[in-house]
């Protein structure tokens, strides 16, 4: 290998000369990349780029992709519910079934922090556009209350999570030592739901019923309205089953945490008429394009239909070509079907599964046995949920459903007997390793191509979500 040395003395010159040529460049007014306070609020173009970046980087939306602990793990808050598991634990998940898991903190963040900036940013803006004269009464009366929505939706994020939280409806001005004036109390649990819903009850008579393509990703009247329906359902549910939580300390005393019983009506007053005015507002109707209901429930969230099935009130788009996507399929699509992915990462649980009820009004628990206590049998395993509710295949994997002109392959093993007893060879690996056992003298696959055993990266439920996979094709 030959190596190249180079003299400083001559890079030392050709910098001179590079900056010598730069000169002219270097003193020109408008700087690249610098874009002043006075420039943005002297440019309705500018303005409305403010308002899209506080929808983009601003508006959290507790979005389906959000992993904690490092995606590696596969946990979000579904998988840490009783909804589902992370299939990626690096242990025995059903011989553990009293251990006690310690997550990391990043579990309950979304904190004070990276809502308040946002805050503050939406408050700043409301301030300067009041002040602006680039834009008419009317045009900033409507961005106004799509700011405002905006701040409704982190005050929202915040409440759910914390109950009551300062309510800042100003940006705060700093005195360099003096801190006294940022220490601001929290307001009590039932005013700041009560902040989202005057707000969205007063904005909802200035945004428009619906936008133009164009728009189609900007608040409407239809989201102040779901929004002030959403958040009297949470207060009116706090106030009514609240005390069931038994808390106590100055938190609840103070109205902090909490809701008093008798706010109850009041609020759920509120989420009922928000909702009967959205739903008589004929805007919206249910998806009903397929005479399959699964796939139906299913195109709600693909992306075949995306934000034009008629039951979107307010989304936000994914574009990985424009630098916005998400890794929800990578990591989710049943093991062999994960292509370069990794697969099975949020695995519903049985109990998930049960509570979809049969559609002849049966309860939604499997049956397994027959009326004398024999085990069932079924040419597959799929024959076990015939007749669930339709929603079940539009939102779950379960085994022996078709996917992509193959099924879904779940075993747990085989029995070298009748009727569920004898000799019992439970698969040992993950679908991609060793799963063989052999009885009298044929081998048998003790695992499914999807899974069946403890361990590895494949389900260790049987299920797996269908919900937002864009790689889904029905037989």
């Amino acid at each position: 290998m030959k190596i190249k040395y180079f003299n400083p003395i001559l890079w030392s010159c050709l910098l001179t000369v590079g900056l010598s040529s730069c000169n002219d460049y270097l003193d020109r007014e408008l700087t690249s990349g610098v874009i002043t306070s006075d420039r943005i609020w002297g440019s309705p173009q500018a303005i409305q780029s403010v308002l899209v970046t506080m929808y983009d980087e601003g508006l959290r939306l507790d979005d389906f992709d959000d992993w904690f602990t490092g995606k590696s793990n596969l946990l979000n808050l579904t998988s840490l519910s009783d909804e589902a598991t992370g299939a990626y634990q690096k242990d025995y998940a059903f011989s553990n079934a009293n251990a006690v898991y310690t997550y990391s903190d990043y579990v309950f963040e979304d904190p004070f922090a990276t809502r308040y900036v946002q805050i503050r940013r939406t408050n700043d803006f409301l301030k300067k556009l009041d002040e602006t004269t680039v834009l008419n009464d009317d045009e900033k009366k409507l961005v106004n209350a799509e700011a405002r929505w905006i701040r409704a939706m982190e005050y929202f994020g915040l409440v759910k999570r914390y109950g009551g939280v300062p309510l800042l409806t100003a940006p705060q001005e700093y005195t360099p030592g003096d801190f006294s004036a940022l220490q601001v109390p929290r307001n009590k649990e039932s005013e700041v739901y009560d902040f989202i819903i005057n707000e969205c009850k007063a904005i909802s008579e200035i945004l428009p019923v619906s936008r133009a393509a164009e728009g189609k990703y900007r608040a409407t009247r239809g989201a102040a309205l779901a929004l002030w329906s959403r958040a009297g359902l949470y207060a009116g549910s706090i106030a009514k089953y609240g005390a069931n939580v038994n808390l106590s300390g100055e938190a609840v005393t103070r109205g902090y945490v909490g809701i008093a019983s008798g706010e109850a009506t009041r609020y759920f007053t509120d989420s009922y008429n928000a909702s009967k005015e959205l739903i008589n507002s004929g805007t919206y109707t249910l998806y009903t394009k397929n005479s399959d209901k699964a796939e139906n429930f299913y195109e709600l969230f693909s992306k075949s239909v995306n934000g034009d099935n008629g039951e979107y009130i307010f989304q936000k788009s994914f574009n990985a070509s424009a630098g916005k996507g998400h890794m929800w399929d990578k990591m989710n699509a049943p093991f062999s079907f994960r292509g370069d992915g990794w697969g099975c990462g949020v695995t519903p649980t049985l109990e998930m599964v049960e509570a979809f009820e049969y559609t002849d009004g049966r309860s939604g628990e499997l049956i397994l046995k027959n009326s004398d206590g024999t085990p069932l049998s079924f040419n597959s395993p799929y024959d076990l949920f015939v007749g669930k509710d339709p929603r079940l295949f539009g939102s779950v994997y379960v085994p022996g459903a078709p996917l992509k002109g193959s099924k879904v392959e779940w075993i747990r093993g085989v029995i070298d007997g009748q009727n569920g007893s004898g000799q019992k060879y439970q698969a040992q690996n993950q679908p991609d390793k060793d799963n063989i056992a052999t009885l009298n003298g044929v081998r048998y696959n003790t695992s499914g191509k999807d899974g069946g055993a403890d361990v590895g990266d494949a389900s260790k439920t049987s299920f797996t979500c269908v919900n937002f996979l864009m790689r889904r094709s029905l037989i």
